[in-house]
C-alpha cells in the first residue's frame, strides 16, 4: 500500500517481463482474467507474465477510518513522487515545418540519447532486493501500479491501483493488490498468502503514519520472518532500475508493459509505455504509450517545449535529440 506508492516510481517508472502463469491455484482465475482482457494469447509464448491472482475488489465507495489514515500516508507518497498527469500531447515532427510555414525553421540536431528500450524492458520488476525459498531461488520484491481500477473502470482512488509484485529469476511474477496486505494500528489488519516453489509466504504491510518513508513490507515463511524492508529502501532499489535523463530538467526513465485490472483478474498487456518521473520535482510524471512514437519523430510540448524530438528506430531504439 503507502509501500508500494513509493515503489511505483520507476515504473516508476520503472517500470513492468518473462512468465508463465505463476503457481498452483492461479490457473482458473488467469483464465477468467483472459476472458476479460482479450488482447493476450494465454496459449502463446510471450515474455510477460500473464494474469495472476488478485484478490476480491473493494466494495465501492468504501471508506472509513483506517481508509483515511492510509489516505493520509498516501498523500505523503504524492507529494514525492508525483501524480500521473495526462497523457502528452504527440506533434508529429515531419508536419511540424508545414503546420507552421517555417519549412526550415526545425531540423534535428545533436543525438542526446539512443536508448535500446528492449535492454530495459520491465526492469524494476527485478528490483535487486530479493528473499530466497528453500529451494535456493531468489525472488526479487518490487511494486507497481495498474493503469485503471479494480472494477475496470477509472474512477477510485490511487491507492486501489497498487500491486505488490514478486518475480523470480524464472521470470515467474506474482501481483497482490497493496491494500489487501495493509495493516494500521488497530484498526487495519490485511496479508497475504503467495505460493512459490510449493512454499507459503505471507505478505504483509505496516503504514506508519508518523513516517510514512519508514512503513514496513515483511514477508514469512512458516511464521519466520524472510524479508523486511522500509518502503524507501524498495522504492530506492526500484529507482536505481531506471535511466536518467537530462533534458530541460532531469527524468528518470523506465519502459514496461501496461498494466490493467479487473472483476475477472490483474495482468499484463503487449502494450508499452515509457515512464518519465521527474524526480526533482515529483509533482507530476508522464506516461507515453510508445506506439505514438514514430521513425519520423514526435515531440512532446505538453512535457518539453519544442527543443527535443523524440523517434523509434529499428530494433525498438528511442532516440532523444536535440531540435535546431
Amino acid at each position: 500500500m503507502k509501500t508500494m506508492k513509493l515503489m511505483v516510481k520507476t515504473l516508476a517508472v520503472t517500470a513492468l517481463f518473462a512468465g508463465t502463469i505463476c503457481a498452483s491455484g492461479f490457473e482458473a482465475q488467469a483464465n477468467d482474467a483472459g476472458k476479460t482482457f482479450g488482447s493476450l494469447d494465454l496459449t502463446g509464448k510471450i515474455e510477460m507474465p500473464v494474469p495472476l491472482e488478485m484478490g476480491a475488489v473493494p466494495a465501492a465507495g468504501e471508506k472509513d477510518a483506517e481508509a483515511g489514515a492510509l489516505d493520509a500516508v498516501f498523500e505523503y507518497f504524492e507529494k514525492r513522487l508525483g501524480k500521473k498527469v495526462e497523457p502528452p500531447v504527440f506533434e508529429d515532427f515531419s508536419a511540424m515545418p508545414e503546420k507552421s510555414g517555417a519549412k526550415s525553421s526545425i531540423s534535428a540536431g545533436e543525438i542526446l540519447y539512443t536508448i535500446k528500450l528492449e535492454e530495459i524492458k520491465n526492469a524494476y520488476l527485478k528490483s535487486g532486493i530479493t528473499f530466497t525459498t528453500t529451494k535456493g531461488a531468489a525472488v526479487h520484491v518490487s511494486g507497481t501500479k495498474a493503469n485503471n481500477c479494480p472494477d475496470g473502470g477509472n474512477k477510485c482512488a490511487e491507492k486501489d491501483k497498487y500491486f505488490l509484485s514478486l518475480t523470480t529469476e524464472k521470470g515467474e511474477t506474482y501481483l497482490v493488490r497493496a491494500m489487501e496486505i495493509a495493516n494500521f494500528s488497530i484498526f487495519m489488519s490485511g496479508s497475504k498468502n503467495v505460493v512459490i516453489d510449493g512454499e507459503t509466504y505471507t505478505l504483509k504491510a505496516y503504514a506508519k503514519l508518523s513516517a510514512p518513508e519508514n512503513s514496513a513490507l515483511e514477508i514469512k515463511r512458516n511464521g519466520q520472518l524472510v524479508f523486511k524492508k522500509t518502503a524507501k529502501e524498495v522504492a530506492d532499489a526500484i529507482a536505481a532500475k531506471s535511466l536518467d535523463v537530462k533534458l530541460s530538467r532531469l527524468y528518470n526513465l523506465a519502459y514496461g508493459n501496461e498494466i490493467l485490472q479487473g472483476p475477472g483478474g490483474v495482468r499484463f498487456t503487449e502494450k508499452m509505455y515509457i515512464a518519465m518521473v521527474p524526480p526533482d520535482e515529483p509533482q507530476s510524471y508522464y506516461m507515453i504509450d510508445v506506439s505514438k512514437i514514430s521513425s519520423g519523430g514526435v515531440t512532446l510540448p505538453e512535457m518539453e517545449k519544442v527543443s527535443f524530438g523524440f523517434r523509434l528506430l529499428e530494433g525498438m531504439a528511442l532516440e532523444i535529440y536535440r531540435i535546431n
